[in-house]
């Protein structure tokens, strides 16, 4: 269903609910409907095993900030076996407590759906992608992948997002007056979905542990690993916040990131993240190129970047 903007001449409060229905109905099945991108590549350039079980070390990572109503993780991924007497099969991880998997046996590089149903939200979390086959012979591969957070119908009551639905009564109105507190639960519904689903900005994701050559570095200099660019969709200034996943924990990596006039520096194996302010644009369309360096500061083993991307700042 389309989301129509409010009418105030159908919401003042202590008129008669003759015409409440579809705003009311409209502000549940925005938050079932809203999806929430959260990572994604179009190509990996080396992300095949031939392991028959699940490697230590996963494939992939990245985070999930907020959801705290555990909305369901959705994992697109494309991936092939080198021969179809194969299976390949990707396991999707959420902080080693929810997990699904799916599985492929073609040739031609399939999509294939993994949907994770979360049961915890007290913290951010990590998703963690792996991959494996059942003949050694035969090797695993994944193309592509995009992951995000799909809605569903809001349960009753206030949500742990302090989401607030209506019920079936408020949807089909009889001609009660139309109280102050759902007017203003339409207004605040689409803030409360925003704040708990963010949406990423742009994402660099390979493998983290061994990366291609582009993503590792074995030098104490900053050498470019990848430069891309991001929409910036606010007309204000606003702090966003860039995460790196870079390793592995033998060294010390260092990343820097620079974007318009902000240059930052994360330092140091596992996850990092650092807030930074960006100026909006009237246009609503304001592309912001970024270029990030990569250098391995202590260490014998090449530092990796394995993830990146941008979001907005909590």
């Amino acid at each position: 269903m389309p989301y129509d903007p409010i009418s105030y001449n159908n919401l003042k409060p202590g008129v008669f609910a003759n015409t409440w229905g579809k705003p009311a109905l409209n502000h549940n099945e925005l938050y079932e409907d809203t999806v929430c991108h959260l990572a994604g590549s179009g190509y990996f350039t080396s992300m095949s095993t031939t392991a028959t079980s699940y490697p230590a070390t996963p494939s992939l990572s990245f985070l999930l900030y907020k959801n705290l109503d555990n909305n369901k993780l959705r994992v697109k991924a494309r991936m092939n076996v080198a021969n179809a007497a194969a299976t390949g099969t990707i396991l999707v991880q959420v902080d080693g407590t929810d997990t699904a998997t799916a599985t492929t046996t073609s040739t031609t590089a399939e999509w294939v759906t993994v949907d994770v149903t979360l049961t915890t939200s007290s913290t951010n979390r990590v998703v963690y992608v792996f991959l494996k086959t059942s003949n050694a012979s035969h090797s695993v591969q994944l193309y592509a992948l995009n992951a995000y957070i799909v809605g569903a119908a809001p349960g009753s009551g206030t949500l742990a997002s302090d989401f607030v639905s209506f019920s079936s009564t408020a949807e089909s109105p009889t001609g009660a007056p139309i109280a102050t507190e759902y007017v203003q639960r339409v207004g605040d519904g689409p803030i409360r979905i925003a704040k708990d689903r963010f949406l990423t900005l742009g994402t660099v994701m390979d493998n983290a542990i061994a990366p291609r050559a582009d993503f590792q570095s074995t030098s104490a200099s900053f050498a470019t690993a990848y430069c891309g660019q991001i929409c910036v969709p606010d007309t204000i200034t606003r702090n966003y916040t860039v995460s790196v996943f870079q390793g592995p924990g033998t060294v010390v990596p260092e990343t820097r990131v620079t974007i318009a006039n902000q240059v930052i520096t994360l330092t140091g194996p596992g996850w990092v993240d650092s807030t930074f302010e960006l100026a909006g644009s009237s246009s609503h369309g304001l592309y912001e190129p970024f270029r990030v360096e990569l250098r391995r500061v202590s260490g014998s083993s090449p530092a990796g970047l394995g993830t990146l991307f941008f979001r907005r700042a909590e």
